[in-house]
């Protein structure tokens, strides 16, 4: 009876130790700290794959390491530079002036990339100042200035207006324009007219599209116009060979005989 009873026992503790450990390994396990996401640079690494880099070009040297002057004699003002380029990528460059220091510049030369010098002629005695601006292949930009000539105090020089020496007329039907001009005989690298509705101080600012695009000196075009109740008003760019931009503004288109 004792045996029995200490056999009971034993086989009592087993049951109770094999049942604590079948509840222990039921247990949740403690969460696992959740890792950071790759990133899209590592995941492309990891396919073996390069990402593209954006490369920083500087076609232009810094404003500092070029030279912009300006030197004026009565009507005329001697404009030098000495510019400094990346690898050669200057496509053109360009002169602006005005008559303030600010606001709106107008293009008086359009020169080659190898250009260092120009002579600009200007309309009246009064301080006017110069930008350069060097335009590179990629069409990237960079303006220097601006170089300033004072007022002409001397007084002893009649100005001219080159303008005057580009010939316009311009006469209209209800629906033609005829367009006639008579330039100086030289070489000229394009001649632009632009037709608006009314009078603008800076038409070739705006993004108009040209009425003609021509090399001819001397020649006429009609133009459809497009409405017979509106009144129209026409300008000339007239770039030469040389570089030198020569402006006609807004010259209205008369009712008369074409």
């Amino acid at each position: 009876m004792k045996t029995t009873k200490k056999l009971f026992i034993i086989i009592t503790t087993m049951l109770a130790g094999i049942a604590f450990m079948v509840s222990c390994s039921k247990q949740p396990e403690a969460p696992r700290p959740k890792q950071p996401e790759a990133s899209a640079e590592a995941k492309e690494s990891k396919k073996g794959k390069k990402q593209p880099v954006a490369v920083k070009t500087n076609d232009i040297s810094p404003e500092w390491k070029n030279n912009f002057t300006a030197a004026r004699s009565g009507q005329y003002v001697t404009l030098d530079w000495s510019i400094e380029a990346t690898g050669g990528k200057i496509r053109q460059i360009d002169i602006l002036r005005n008559a303030s220091g600010v606001g709106t510049k107008r293009k008086v030369a359009e020169l080659d990339p190898d250009a260092t010098s120009f002579r600009d002629c200007l309309p009246n005695d009064n301080a006017h100042w110069y930008w350069l601006v060097l335009i590179s292949t990629d069409n990237k930009t960079q303006e220097i200035g601006p170089a300033r000539v004072g007022v002409d105090r001397a007084g002893t020089v009649k100005y001219i207006n080159p303008e005057e020496k580009y010939k316009v007329t311009i006469t209209r039907g209800d629906e033609l324009a005829m367009i006639r001009w008579d330039f100086p005989e030289d070489e000229y690298k394009k001649i632009r007219i632009v037709r608006n509705t009314r009078p603008v101080a800076e038409p070739f600012k705006a993004k108009s599209s040209p009425v003609i695009i021509t090399l001819a000196s001397r020649s006429q075009h009609g133009d459809a116009l497009p409405d017979i109740n509106s009144e129209y008003w026409y300008s000339f760019q007239i770039t030469k060979k040389s570089g030198e931009v020569i402006y006609k503004n807004s010259i209205k288109a008369e009712y008369g005989n074409q």
